[in-house]
């Protein structure tokens, strides 16, 4: 039996380090936006976008757009490019990171 769990909601007050490890996707967006969801992954999505100057609405909008429906694949189907994983290649790049 293929069941999936219900999607969480997103929640601004979110650390986006979290949304980037549970949001396939995510990490491109927030790669786009420059926010950095690596060593300033423990910031929530409210704040890392007012710090940016980013509209929150906007941003919480087209994370939402990654969240797939409750159907599940077709058995065989190879996956999509939206629906793979960027999970894992989240290496921290940023100059605050550890080498």
């Amino acid at each position: 039996m293929n069941a999936r769990l219900p999607q969480t909601p997103l929640d601004a007050d979110q650390a986006i380090g979290q949304i980037a490890v549970q949001l396939p996707g995510a990490t491109a967006i927030f790669r786009r936006l420059k926010l950095d969801f690596c060593c300033g992954g423990q910031v929530s999505l409210r704040q890392a976008t007012a710090d940016k100057g980013l509209d929150l609405a906007a941003v919480l909008q087209e994370l939402s757009a990654l969240q797939r429906s409750d159907e599940a694949p077709q058995a065989g189907a190879p996956p999509s490019s939206s629906t793979t994983s960027s999970r894992a290649t989240t290496t921290c790049t940023a100059p605050s990171c550890p080498s």
